[in-house]
């Protein structure tokens, strides 16, 4: 992950964990100390030798603490599923000409005439898909809720005799959950 130091250096954030964006200490004491926020469950540790844990800060007297750096972290904006596909962005792909299954992946390497993608979905652990980018259909990952929608809306349409991902049962299934339709809801 990458982060803006809006106090301190990048020095002072050597050897604390990845997910730490306060580096303080407490009182008049010298240990330093790190933590990822000032709200309840946040993490935070006394030291590089203690364990992180979970700790609620609503009876904690901030005005002890000093904070001796701040960062936050950088977010990039999320690949759209419409743009260009990039280097080390997790995806979904499937060849144009294929009915196979979409395959999760990250894309490794891409140029105007190839691109590698690591695959994660091989039942042998690895393998690497190389393709021209024009012959590739690429989607960002799934949620777990966008799975099983699609799993309904492909059960309906075998059951209704229609193609796969039908427009009107996307739409029909979308009314739905949005509880647009009486007396019909989803478990």
């Amino acid at each position: 992950m990458k982060y803006e130091i809006t106090k301190g250096s990048e020095k002072d954030f050597e050897g604390v964990p990845e997910w730490c964006t306060i580096v303080y200490n407490y009182g008049n004491s010298d240990a330093i100390r790190f933590c990822n926020g000032w709200k309840e469950g946040c993490k935070f540790s006394g030291t590089k030798e203690f364990l992180t844990r979970q700790y609620d800060v609503s009876g904690c007297d901030l005005d002890r603490y000093t904070i001796i750096a701040e960062r936050r972290p950088i977010t990039e904006p999320a690949w759209d599923g419409f743009s260009s596909v990039r280097v080390g962005e997790a995806c979904e792909v499937r060849p144009y000409s294929d009915a196979t299954e979409w395959q999760a992946g990250i894309v490794n390497y891409l140029s105007d005439h190839t691109v590698v993608i690591g695959l994660s979905s091989m039942t042998n652990g690895k393998a690497e898909l190389v393709a021209h980018p024009a012959t590739l259909k690429f989607r960002p990952i799934r949620s777990p809720e966008d799975v099983a929608r699609d799993e309904v809306i492909a059960n309906i349409c075998f059951e209704i005799g229609v193609r796969p991902n039908n427009t009107v049962v996307q739409q029909t299934y979308d009314a739905i959950a949005a509880g647009k339709i009486p007396g019909v809801k989803l478990e």
